[in-house]
């Protein structure tokens, strides 16, 4: 299983052996759903986009939590863990595969524009860069230079899957 959460210099892959989980990590416009789409067709692992997971339940009419997490995503701020993990666990029961093949154009995401691109990535170096700063001092963080291709990259992805 493969989930991608919300740098262009890199991607962290913080591993969970236990439950064969890996999360894909980096800031906006890594390439993360780019390497989990790459993962998922030569590894066979289902996909969970975190982010997908929370623009779809933002657009449920009725949705509990639709409201909040519009306000967290046009301020490019996380939603509350609780949240996520609601919704992650809710599409691991149905097991639906997801991968994000999008582009900046035409992709329809509200939050693809500069001011919520620059309060993303404020937000991944502030909120998400201490989670992988924690899990790489206790060793299951493996760090892989996104600034090349996107072959090149996922070579140095498969090797940690071999």
């Amino acid at each position: 299983m493969v989930v991608s959460w919300v740098s262009r210099a890199v991607h962290s892959l913080v591993m969970a052996a236990k439950y064969n989980v890996v999360f894909v990590l980096g800031g906006p416009g890594a390439g993360k759903g780019t390497q989990c789409a790459k993962i998922v067709e030569k590894f066979g692992y289902v996909h969970l986009s975190a982010g997908d997971l929370l623009r779809e339940e933002r657009a449920k009419s009725g949705s509990e939590y639709g409201e909040l997490i519009d306000g967290h995503i046009k301020n490019g701020t996380i939603v509350p863990v609780e949240i996520t993990c609601r919704l992650l666990e809710r599409a691991m029961k149905v097991c639906t595969q997801r991968c994000l093949d999008r582009g900046a154009a035409g992709s329809g995401r509200t939050d693809d524009n500069i001011e919520s691109l620059k309060k993303r990535f404020d937000t991944y170096m502030n909120a998400t860069m201490p989670i992988i700063e924690h899990y790489e001092s206790k060793g299951l963080v493996r760090t892989i230079d996104a600034t090349r291709n996107v072959d090149e990259i996922f070579d140095d992805v498969s090797k940690l899957f071999a």
